[in-house]
Protein backbone atom coordinates (compact mmCIF):
# COMPACT_ATOMS: atom_id res chain seq x y z
CA UNK A 1 0.00 0.00 0.00
CA UNK A 2 2.73 2.23 0.81
CA UNK A 3 4.77 2.07 -2.80
CA UNK A 4 1.43 2.57 -4.48
CA UNK A 5 0.46 5.79 -2.61
CA UNK A 6 4.37 6.92 -2.95
CA UNK A 7 4.21 5.90 -6.60
CA UNK A 8 0.86 8.15 -7.24
CA UNK A 9 2.88 11.57 -4.86
CA UNK A 10 5.32 10.82 -7.49
CA UNK A 11 3.17 10.63 -10.53
CA UNK A 12 1.42 13.95 -9.34
CA UNK A 13 5.00 15.68 -8.12
CA UNK A 14 6.05 15.09 -11.82
CA UNK A 15 2.67 16.30 -13.46
CA UNK A 16 3.48 20.01 -11.21
CA UNK A 17 7.67 20.08 -11.71
CA UNK A 18 6.93 21.83 -15.08
CA UNK A 19 6.46 25.57 -14.32
CA UNK A 20 4.92 28.47 -16.20
CA UNK A 21 8.18 30.53 -17.89
CA UNK A 22 9.92 31.54 -20.65
CA UNK A 23 13.88 31.58 -20.94
CA UNK A 24 14.64 34.50 -22.92
CA UNK A 25 18.42 36.07 -23.91
CA UNK A 26 18.58 38.76 -20.79
CA UNK A 27 21.12 40.73 -22.43
CA UNK A 28 19.98 43.82 -24.83
CA UNK A 29 21.08 42.74 -28.45
CA UNK A 30 22.72 45.44 -30.90
CA UNK A 31 22.57 45.01 -34.92
CA UNK A 32 23.50 46.64 -37.92
CA UNK A 33 20.79 47.59 -40.30
CA UNK A 34 20.21 45.04 -43.10
CA UNK A 35 22.15 42.06 -41.21
CA UNK A 36 19.62 39.44 -39.07
CA UNK A 37 19.13 38.48 -35.86
CA UNK A 38 17.83 35.13 -34.20
CA UNK A 39 16.82 34.77 -30.49
CA UNK A 40 17.27 31.77 -28.55
CA UNK A 41 13.88 31.46 -27.19
CA UNK A 42 12.40 28.44 -24.99
CA UNK A 43 9.17 28.17 -22.63
CA UNK A 44 7.59 25.79 -20.18
CA UNK A 45 3.83 25.62 -18.31
CA UNK A 46 2.44 21.99 -16.41
CA UNK A 47 2.24 18.94 -18.48
CA UNK A 48 -1.80 18.63 -18.81
CA UNK A 49 -2.14 22.45 -20.34
CA UNK A 50 -1.90 22.50 -24.06
CA UNK A 51 -0.79 24.93 -26.16
CA UNK A 52 -3.41 26.58 -28.93
CA UNK A 53 -1.11 30.16 -29.79
CA UNK A 54 1.96 31.64 -29.40
CA UNK A 55 3.25 34.93 -31.04
CA UNK A 56 6.13 37.81 -31.21
CA UNK A 57 5.24 41.33 -30.07
CA UNK A 58 7.35 44.10 -30.49
CA UNK A 59 6.57 46.85 -27.91
CA UNK A 60 3.66 45.32 -27.08
CA UNK A 61 2.28 46.57 -29.56
CA UNK A 62 2.72 45.40 -33.40
CA UNK A 63 2.39 41.86 -33.68
CA UNK A 64 5.67 40.22 -35.33
CA UNK A 65 4.34 36.89 -35.49
CA UNK A 66 1.16 35.15 -34.95
CA UNK A 67 -0.34 31.64 -35.99
CA UNK A 68 -3.22 34.14 -37.77
CA UNK A 69 -1.09 35.93 -40.07
CA UNK A 70 -3.63 37.88 -40.75
CA UNK A 71 -2.23 39.84 -37.47
CA UNK A 72 0.91 40.10 -38.28
CA UNK A 73 2.31 43.98 -39.05
CA UNK A 74 2.94 44.93 -42.80
CA UNK A 75 6.39 45.62 -41.49
CA UNK A 76 7.78 42.08 -40.34
CA UNK A 77 6.13 39.47 -43.19
CA UNK A 78 8.18 37.69 -45.01
CA UNK A 79 10.72 39.27 -42.62
CA UNK A 80 9.77 37.81 -39.29
CA UNK A 81 10.43 33.45 -39.48
CA UNK A 82 9.30 31.57 -36.39
CA UNK A 83 12.03 28.67 -35.33
CA UNK A 84 10.29 26.77 -33.02
CA UNK A 85 7.31 25.00 -32.31
CA UNK A 86 4.23 24.71 -29.88
CA UNK A 87 5.62 22.61 -27.48
CA UNK A 88 8.72 24.21 -25.81
CA UNK A 89 10.83 25.89 -28.73
CA UNK A 90 10.12 29.65 -29.51
CA UNK A 91 13.04 30.49 -31.33
CA UNK A 92 12.92 33.73 -33.65
CA UNK A 93 14.84 34.68 -36.56
CA UNK A 94 14.22 38.03 -38.52
CA UNK A 95 16.11 39.18 -41.51
CA UNK A 96 16.86 42.47 -43.25
CA UNK A 97 16.61 44.58 -39.67
CA UNK A 98 15.38 48.13 -40.10
CA UNK A 99 15.97 51.12 -37.94
CA UNK A 100 12.50 50.86 -36.60
CA UNK A 101 12.89 47.18 -35.85
CA UNK A 102 14.23 48.78 -32.90
CA UNK A 103 12.31 48.39 -29.69
CA UNK A 104 11.68 45.59 -26.47
CA UNK A 105 10.47 42.05 -28.24
CA UNK A 106 8.13 39.99 -25.84
CA UNK A 107 7.20 35.94 -26.30
CA UNK A 108 3.41 34.82 -25.32
CA UNK A 109 1.71 31.28 -25.65
CA UNK A 110 -2.06 30.15 -24.75
CA UNK A 111 -3.15 27.22 -23.22
CA UNK A 112 -6.30 25.40 -22.84
CA UNK A 113 -6.88 22.53 -19.72
CA UNK A 114 -10.56 21.56 -20.34
CA UNK A 115 -12.33 24.79 -20.30
CA UNK A 116 -9.95 26.69 -18.77
CA UNK A 117 -7.60 29.01 -20.61
CA UNK A 118 -4.06 30.30 -19.65
CA UNK A 119 -2.06 32.50 -21.16
CA UNK A 120 1.63 34.05 -19.94
CA UNK A 121 4.00 36.52 -21.73
CA UNK A 122 7.87 36.06 -21.31
CA UNK A 123 9.23 39.18 -18.91
CA UNK A 124 10.45 41.59 -19.20
CA UNK A 125 11.96 40.48 -23.25
CA UNK A 126 14.98 40.97 -25.17
CA UNK A 127 15.72 45.22 -26.34
CA UNK A 128 16.72 45.07 -29.44
CA UNK A 129 18.84 48.35 -30.94
CA UNK A 130 19.99 48.70 -34.66
CA UNK A 131 22.53 50.58 -36.11
CA UNK A 132 22.60 53.01 -38.85
CA UNK A 133 23.72 51.10 -42.27
CA UNK A 134 25.77 53.33 -44.50
CA UNK A 135 23.41 53.35 -47.60
CA UNK A 136 20.19 53.14 -45.77
CA UNK A 137 16.64 52.96 -48.12
CA UNK A 138 16.76 54.95 -51.05
CA UNK A 139 14.94 58.21 -51.74
CA UNK A 140 12.50 59.41 -53.76
CA UNK A 141 12.54 62.73 -55.11
CA UNK A 142 9.69 64.16 -57.22
CA UNK A 143 9.61 66.98 -60.13
CA UNK A 144 6.92 67.83 -62.19
CA UNK A 145 8.09 65.67 -65.37
CA UNK A 146 11.27 63.52 -63.20
CA UNK A 147 11.57 61.19 -60.50
CA UNK A 148 14.85 60.99 -58.55
CA UNK A 149 16.37 58.13 -56.06
CA UNK A 150 19.06 59.20 -54.13
CA UNK A 151 20.84 57.31 -50.99
CA UNK A 152 22.60 58.47 -48.30
CA UNK A 153 26.02 60.18 -49.62
CA UNK A 154 27.96 57.68 -46.98
CA UNK A 155 27.03 54.59 -49.25
CA UNK A 156 29.63 52.98 -51.75
CA UNK A 157 27.16 52.20 -54.20
CA UNK A 158 25.33 53.91 -57.07
CA UNK A 159 21.30 53.63 -57.12
CA UNK A 160 20.11 53.18 -60.68
CA UNK A 161 16.37 52.89 -62.59
CA UNK A 162 15.49 49.73 -63.92
CA UNK A 163 12.00 48.91 -65.97
CA UNK A 164 9.54 46.57 -65.30
CA UNK A 165 11.38 43.92 -67.57
CA UNK A 166 14.29 44.00 -64.91
CA UNK A 167 16.45 46.02 -67.72
CA UNK A 168 18.59 49.32 -66.99
CA UNK A 169 16.49 52.07 -68.18
CA UNK A 170 18.81 54.14 -70.28
CA UNK A 171 16.67 57.45 -70.49
CA UNK A 172 18.55 58.74 -66.55
CA UNK A 173 21.00 60.67 -65.34
CA UNK A 174 23.32 59.63 -62.59
CA UNK A 175 25.50 62.21 -60.38
CA UNK A 176 27.42 60.40 -57.22
CA UNK A 177 24.67 59.01 -54.96
CA UNK A 178 21.36 60.07 -57.43
CA UNK A 179 19.94 59.02 -60.16
CA UNK A 180 17.20 61.36 -62.09
CA UNK A 181 14.92 59.87 -64.61
CA UNK A 182 13.31 62.63 -66.93
CA UNK A 183 9.91 60.30 -66.96
CA UNK A 184 6.11 61.91 -66.87
CA UNK A 185 3.33 60.21 -65.16
CA UNK A 186 1.63 60.00 -68.87
CA UNK A 187 4.72 57.93 -69.34
CA UNK A 188 4.05 55.27 -66.78
CA UNK A 189 1.23 52.62 -68.09
CA UNK A 190 -1.42 52.04 -65.79
CA UNK A 191 0.38 48.95 -63.43
CA UNK A 192 3.85 49.53 -64.07
CA UNK A 193 6.30 49.33 -61.56
CA UNK A 194 9.96 51.18 -61.70
CA UNK A 195 12.55 50.01 -59.47
CA UNK A 196 15.85 51.71 -57.92
CA UNK A 197 18.22 49.09 -56.90
CA UNK A 198 21.90 49.96 -55.95
CA UNK A 199 24.52 48.42 -57.88
CA UNK A 200 26.61 45.80 -56.27
CA UNK A 201 24.57 46.11 -52.81
CA UNK A 202 23.26 42.59 -51.47
CA UNK A 203 21.15 42.25 -48.13
CA UNK A 204 23.74 40.10 -46.38
CA UNK A 205 21.00 37.94 -44.91
CA UNK A 206 18.23 37.69 -47.63
CA UNK A 207 18.95 34.89 -50.62
CA UNK A 208 16.21 36.44 -52.63
CA UNK A 209 17.06 39.80 -53.48
CA UNK A 210 15.36 42.32 -54.47
CA UNK A 211 12.40 40.91 -52.78
CA UNK A 212 10.13 39.34 -55.56
CA UNK A 213 6.95 39.59 -53.26
CA UNK A 214 7.42 43.45 -53.51
CA UNK A 215 8.60 43.85 -57.45
CA UNK A 216 6.04 41.15 -58.96
CA UNK A 217 3.00 41.49 -56.27
CA UNK A 218 2.13 44.49 -55.77
CA UNK A 219 -1.24 46.48 -57.18
CA UNK A 220 -2.32 49.86 -56.97
CA UNK A 221 -5.61 51.43 -57.49
CA UNK A 222 -7.62 54.12 -56.83
CA UNK A 223 -10.85 54.66 -54.59
CA UNK A 224 -13.36 57.29 -55.24
CA UNK A 225 -15.97 58.55 -53.07
CA UNK A 226 -19.13 59.22 -54.79
CA UNK A 227 -19.61 62.08 -57.45
CA UNK A 228 -16.81 62.97 -60.40
CA UNK A 229 -17.55 66.29 -61.24
CA UNK A 230 -17.39 69.71 -59.12
CA UNK A 231 -20.25 72.22 -58.72
CA UNK A 232 -22.70 74.15 -56.85
CA UNK A 233 -23.94 71.29 -54.51
CA UNK A 234 -20.48 70.17 -53.65
CA UNK A 235 -16.80 72.11 -53.07
CA UNK A 236 -14.48 69.20 -53.09
CA UNK A 237 -14.06 65.83 -54.25
CA UNK A 238 -11.52 62.76 -51.86
CA UNK A 239 -9.51 60.36 -53.94
CA UNK A 240 -7.75 57.68 -52.17
CA UNK A 241 -4.54 55.46 -53.49
CA UNK A 242 -5.12 51.48 -52.21
CA UNK A 243 -1.85 50.21 -51.97
CA UNK A 244 -0.64 46.88 -50.78
CA UNK A 245 -1.67 45.43 -47.57
CA UNK A 246 1.48 43.13 -46.83
CA UNK A 247 4.23 45.83 -47.99
CA UNK A 248 4.99 49.37 -45.96
CA UNK A 249 4.20 52.15 -48.21
CA UNK A 250 6.76 54.45 -47.84
CA UNK A 251 5.01 57.24 -49.67
CA UNK A 252 2.09 58.42 -52.12
CA UNK A 253 2.46 60.43 -55.09
CA UNK A 254 -0.09 61.88 -57.49
CA UNK A 255 -0.04 63.30 -60.39
CA UNK A 256 -2.67 65.55 -62.46
CA UNK A 257 -2.55 64.56 -66.71
CA UNK A 258 1.18 64.44 -67.30
CA UNK A 259 2.48 66.18 -64.10
CA UNK A 260 3.34 64.91 -60.75
CA UNK A 261 2.42 66.80 -58.25
CA UNK A 262 4.48 67.54 -55.32
CA UNK A 263 3.19 67.17 -52.14
CA UNK A 264 0.18 64.59 -51.62
CA UNK A 265 -1.20 61.91 -49.38
CA UNK A 266 -2.56 58.80 -49.40
CA UNK A 267 -5.89 60.66 -49.76
CA UNK A 268 -5.82 63.46 -52.35
CA UNK A 269 -8.28 66.01 -51.84
CA UNK A 270 -9.35 68.38 -55.11
CA UNK A 271 -11.33 71.57 -54.84
CA UNK A 272 -12.61 74.12 -57.71
CA UNK A 273 -9.40 75.82 -57.37
CA UNK A 274 -7.09 72.73 -58.26
CA UNK A 275 -9.35 72.08 -60.94
CA UNK A 276 -8.42 74.05 -64.24
CA UNK A 277 -11.32 72.58 -66.75
CA UNK A 278 -11.50 68.76 -67.07
CA UNK A 279 -8.53 66.77 -65.45
CA UNK A 280 -7.17 62.79 -65.11
CA UNK A 281 -5.70 62.04 -61.83
CA UNK A 282 -3.35 58.52 -61.33
CA UNK A 283 -1.32 57.60 -58.17
CA UNK A 284 1.07 55.72 -57.17
CA UNK A 285 3.03 54.14 -53.95
CA UNK A 286 6.82 54.01 -53.26
CA UNK A 287 7.91 51.50 -50.91
CA UNK A 288 11.98 51.15 -50.23
CA UNK A 289 13.75 48.91 -47.96
CA UNK A 290 17.54 48.66 -48.23
CA UNK A 291 19.09 48.41 -51.41
CA UNK A 292 15.82 49.07 -53.05
CA UNK A 293 12.88 50.91 -53.99
CA UNK A 294 9.92 50.26 -56.27
CA UNK A 295 7.47 52.82 -57.58
CA UNK A 296 4.13 51.26 -58.51
CA UNK A 297 1.70 53.42 -60.84
CA UNK A 298 -2.21 52.52 -59.91
CA UNK A 299 -4.29 50.09 -62.44
CA UNK A 300 -6.64 51.49 -64.93
CA UNK A 301 -7.65 54.42 -67.00
CA UNK A 302 -6.80 57.74 -65.14
CA UNK A 303 -9.93 59.15 -62.64
CA UNK A 304 -11.58 62.27 -65.17
CA UNK A 305 -12.93 64.84 -63.07
CA UNK A 306 -15.30 67.92 -65.00
CA UNK A 307 -16.08 70.78 -63.54
CA UNK A 308 -19.80 71.51 -63.87
CA UNK A 309 -21.63 74.94 -63.94
CA UNK A 310 -21.28 77.16 -60.89
CA UNK A 311 -17.27 75.94 -60.49
CA UNK A 312 -15.51 78.90 -61.12
CA UNK A 313 -12.19 79.08 -62.88
CA UNK A 314 -9.63 81.33 -63.14
CA UNK A 315 -7.68 79.87 -66.71
CA UNK A 316 -4.39 82.11 -67.87
CA UNK A 317 -6.04 83.80 -70.83
CA UNK A 318 -8.68 84.76 -68.56
CA UNK A 319 -6.01 86.54 -66.17
CA UNK A 320 -4.86 88.14 -69.27
CA UNK A 321 -8.10 89.15 -70.25
CA UNK A 322 -8.52 91.05 -67.12
CA UNK A 323 -5.19 92.48 -66.84
CA UNK A 324 -5.57 94.25 -70.45
CA UNK A 325 -8.95 95.02 -69.52
CA UNK A 326 -7.48 97.08 -66.49
CA UNK A 327 -4.47 98.67 -68.39
CA UNK A 328 -7.23 100.14 -70.92
CA UNK A 329 -9.55 101.13 -68.30
CA UNK A 330 -6.56 103.51 -66.33
CA UNK A 331 -5.85 104.37 -69.94
CA UNK A 332 -8.77 106.08 -70.79
CA UNK A 333 -9.23 107.40 -67.31
CA UNK A 334 -5.76 109.12 -68.36
CA UNK A 335 -6.92 110.72 -70.93
CA UNK A 336 -10.17 112.11 -70.10
CA UNK A 337 -8.25 113.95 -67.01
CA UNK A 338 -6.09 115.38 -69.58
CA UNK A 339 -8.48 116.33 -71.85
CA UNK A 340 -11.02 118.10 -69.49
CA UNK A 341 -7.13 119.97 -67.80
CA UNK A 342 -6.51 121.53 -71.75
CA UNK A 343 -10.32 122.08 -71.80
CA UNK A 344 -10.38 124.27 -68.05
CA UNK A 345 -7.09 126.12 -69.38
CA UNK A 346 -8.62 127.43 -72.22
CA UNK A 347 -11.70 128.86 -70.33
CA UNK A 348 -9.32 130.58 -67.37
CA UNK A 349 -7.18 131.89 -70.26
CA UNK A 350 -9.89 133.76 -71.64
CA UNK A 351 -11.66 134.76 -68.35
CA UNK A 352 -9.32 135.81 -66.38
CA UNK A 353 -5.88 135.36 -68.28
CA UNK A 354 -4.70 132.98 -65.68
CA UNK A 355 -1.96 130.50 -67.33
CA UNK A 356 -2.08 126.70 -66.30
CA UNK A 357 0.51 124.58 -66.32
CA UNK A 358 -0.49 121.49 -68.01
CA UNK A 359 1.98 118.93 -68.21
CA UNK A 360 2.01 116.39 -71.75
CA UNK A 361 1.00 113.21 -70.80
CA UNK A 362 3.00 110.76 -69.79
CA UNK A 363 1.89 107.05 -69.58
CA UNK A 364 4.34 104.21 -68.15
CA UNK A 365 4.66 101.01 -70.25
CA UNK A 366 4.86 98.65 -67.34
CA UNK A 367 1.80 96.18 -66.63
CA UNK A 368 2.07 97.00 -62.67
CA UNK A 369 1.42 101.00 -62.68
CA UNK A 370 -0.17 102.81 -65.03
CA UNK A 371 -0.87 106.20 -64.33
CA UNK A 372 -1.07 109.99 -65.08
CA UNK A 373 0.29 112.83 -63.56
CA UNK A 374 -2.40 115.51 -62.09
CA UNK A 375 -2.21 119.50 -63.69
CA UNK A 376 -1.95 122.10 -61.12
CA UNK A 377 -2.94 125.63 -62.03
CA UNK A 378 -0.84 128.89 -61.37
CA UNK A 379 -2.68 132.30 -61.40
CA UNK A 380 -0.46 135.20 -62.65
CA UNK A 381 0.15 138.26 -60.24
Amino acid sequence: MAPLLLAALGLLGGACTEAWGVNLKAEPVSRMEGSCMTLPCSFSYPQREQVTAVMWKQNDMYFVYHLEEVWVSAVFKDRAHYLGDQQHNCSLRLSGLRLRDQGTYHFRFQTTNGNRTEGWTGQPGVKLSVLADACGTPHLQVDPESLTCSVRDSCPYSPSWYGPDGRLIPEQTQQGNQSRLQRSSSQLPPGTALSCLMDGYKEPCTPDWPPKSALNKTSVEILQLTQRSLGRDNNSIMLHCQGPSREPVTRYIWSRDSKWLLEAGEDLSITHEDVAGDGGYTCGIWMSSLGWGLLVSSRGEPITLHCRSGCFQLSPLLIGAIVVAGILIIAFINLGAHYLCRRGQKKTELAKGDVLNCPTLEMESTYENVGFKSCGSRTAL
